[in-house]
């Protein structure tokens, strides 16, 4: 009888360790998909963002159009245009600094930031001399300065 309960005893650890194996597949790989989805919803969103239509065309006015005074008069409806296109960017820099968006393949996607950034920097600063603004769009900037490599940035 002891033999029995022993051989028992055995044969269940043994099938505790298999379904504890296959738990633990099963969960490596629950968590892998898990980290895509994640992946691929901030990409969804890096895309929703710099791809909406206002920020498209913002980006085109900014780059080729925008006058180069437009820091100076903060209530001008220039002024604003320039703000609304840094704040997406600095949304879109947020997912990248924190991991939810590789920083290269957006930099890959999109090779505009650091020309972006150099027309959008004046009108940046002047949003910074606010007193409760001190931080104004600085994971834009945090982003353009670590990505200093290539063409891009």
């Amino acid at each position: 009888m002891d033999l029995w309960l022993q051989r028992g005893s055995e044969a269940a650890q043994i099938l505790i360790f298999i379904v504890l194996a296959f738990a633990l597949v099963f969960a490596r790989r629950q968590a892998r998909e898990q980290e895509h989805y994640r992946l691929l919803r901030g990409i969804t969103i890096a895309i929703s963002e710099l791809g909406d239509a206002e920020i498209r065309s913002l980006r085109s006015w900014v780059l080729n159009e925008m006058p180069d005074n437009t820091n100076q008069d903060p209530k001008s409806p220039e002024f604003h245009k320039a703000c609304r296109l840094a704040v997406a960017y600095d949304r879109v820099c947020f997912l990248a600094l924190v991991g939810a968006i590789p920083g290269e393949k957006l930099l890959e996607f999109h090779e505009e930031f650091r020309p972006l950034w150099d027309k959008l920097w004046p009108v940046i600063e002047t949003v910074r001399k606010q007193p409760a603004r001190k931080r104004y769009c600085n994971r834009f900037e945090a982003f353009v300065r670590n990505n200093r490599a290539g063409h891009a940035v």
